[in-house]
């Protein structure tokens, strides 16, 4: 039996993966990066579009208290409209995950709710963000204060 043993070959090892696989799987890697950091991107530029309409807003505001006039269509401009179409923001490898809602009770103080949210709720009877639900139907129903 020993002798037998002895005339088998050895058990092959696996293959180290040739160097085109090594590269295709490098490769992979690498988009799946690129299609990340590009989300990244697109979210931080929306956040700054958003930060810079506020403090536009915040400063037409405060040319008009001081007397100024601003044109018709720049104050227009300034003014998002709360049923716009709502754009789907979790994209490429982001959507493989289950959607996180934040609980509007964060218990850190009082709950403030842009006005916006509650003109879109009640002129989309499809735009019902699962948390804000939840949060409404604790409260029978009675919505937070308003801001903005």
């Amino acid at each position: 039996m020993l002798l037998l043993l002895l005339l088998l070959p050895p058990p092959a090892l696996p293959a180290a993966p040739p160097a085109a696989a090594a590269a295709e799987m490098a490769a992979q890697a690498c988009a799946a990066q690129v299609v990340a950091a590009r989300a990244m991107a697109a979210q931080m530029a929306q956040a700054t579009r958003m930060a810079q309409m506020a403090c536009a807003a915040e400063m037409a505001a405060k040319a008009r208290a001081a007397g100024l006039q601003l044109e018709a269509h720049m104050i227009k401009a300034l003014k998002p409209v709360p049923t716009a179409t709502v754009h789907q923001s979790r994209k490429h490898i982001f959507r493989s995950k289950r959607p996180y809602y934040r609980p509007i009770d964060h218990g850190r103080g009082p709950v403030l709710i842009h006005r916006s949210v509650k003109q879109r709720w009640q002129a989309d009877t499809r735009y019902r963000p699962k948390n804000l639900v939840d949060y409404l139907a604790a409260r029978g129903g009675q919505w937070p204060s308003l801001v903005g």
